[in-house]
């Protein structure tokens, strides 16, 4: 068997017994009087996620949860699947309920202050994003969700300090992007230039990064560079073509960076929205530091 093959199984087998413990932990925490209901409804619910049934298992969870109000682990495991696949609505609903019982809990805090922000919440998502921090340390997700609600709010000061946080936390080509974006903002197109070449250094195939460092060529008048990074980007679709408020096939003549354009503080899905790469990375980053805070618990 290969090297690939024992690890995937490894892998596979960690998380089989991490559900377990789980389980046995929502049992645990069950305090009503319908326990036979409950115990089928949680069992059910696991046997069908290890199946590979993952709808048909979180279903099942659902309605456990509707005879636990107070379970923080089942609440929290179904917020976080919720989280995972995007659905925030739903993710608020079972993350809320648990961070009233449990605002102490750092994972609560920081899936729910994303979850909050892209529900439009923006106040409560900073909160809660700043009690993550200072429950739990400096993660990407973190300080990448506050630094885009201030970009949001065009407090670029605070933004800026929230960016430098994210890449400290987490140096990534998608955290020297997100400040490639807020420097370019601010017209400081050297240490713009500066980060997003280091964004391409790490990824050559960020077409975002090299789409900004053509704008940024096309701003200085060096049109061959611009067209140059325009083409290594990849699409021309890019090209300042957008919707605004004044209509549809207006031809965008802001200086915004294009993380930044059409997206105020109360705009649904700011965080996971719009630029589906950093979605991605903001969304791994968040869960990978739950699950590391979860091991330390344990």
């Amino acid at each position: 068997m290969g090297t690939g093959r024992c690890e995937k199984d490894a892998e596979e087998q960690l998380e089989s017994e991490r559900r377990e413990e789980l389980r046995l932990k929502i049992l645990a925490n069950y305090h009503g009087q319908q326990i036979i209901a409950f115990e089928q409804c949680i069992n059910e619910g696991f046997l069908f996620i290890d199946d590979e049934q993952l709808a048909r298992g979180i279903r099942s969870l659902q309605r456990a949860a509707e005879m636990a109000q107070d379970n923080v682990p089942l609440l929290y495991f179904v917020g976080e699947h919720f989280f995972k696949t995007g659905k925030t609505h739903r993710a608020r609903t079972y993350l809320g309920k648990a961070y009233d019982l449990s605002p102490g809990d750092r994972r609560v805090s920081l899936l729910l202050g994303l979850t909050c922000a892209d529900e439009g919440d923006a106040e409560r998502a900073k909160k809660l994003l700043n009690s993550a921090t200072r429950l739990g340390g400096s993660t990407f997700a973190a300080h990448y969700g506050l630094g885009r609600l201030f970009a949001a709010e065009e407090k670029w000061r605070q933004a800026l300090q929230e960016f430098k946080l994210a890449l400290a936390s987490k140096a990534s080509p998608e955290a020297h992007y997100a400040l490639g974006c807020l420097y370019y903002q601010l017209g400081r197109d050297a240490l713009a230039s500066r980060h997003l070449r280091k964004a391409v250094e790490m990824d050559e195939d960020y077409g975002e990064a090299f789409y900004l460092l053509g704008l940024i060529s096309e701003r200085a008048g060096a049109k061959e560079l611009a067209a140059h990074y325009f083409g290594k980007a990849g699409t021309r679709a890019l090209v300042r073509k957008t919707t605004s408020a004044r209509g549809k096939g207006h031809t965008e003549t802001s200086e915004s960076a294009p993380l930044f354009r059409s997206s105020p503080s109360n705009s649904r899905r700011l965080i996971t929205g719009g630029d589906r790469r950093l979605a991605e990375a903001l969304r791994e980053d968040a869960l990978m530091a739950c699950s590391l805070a979860d091991t330390g618990a344990r």
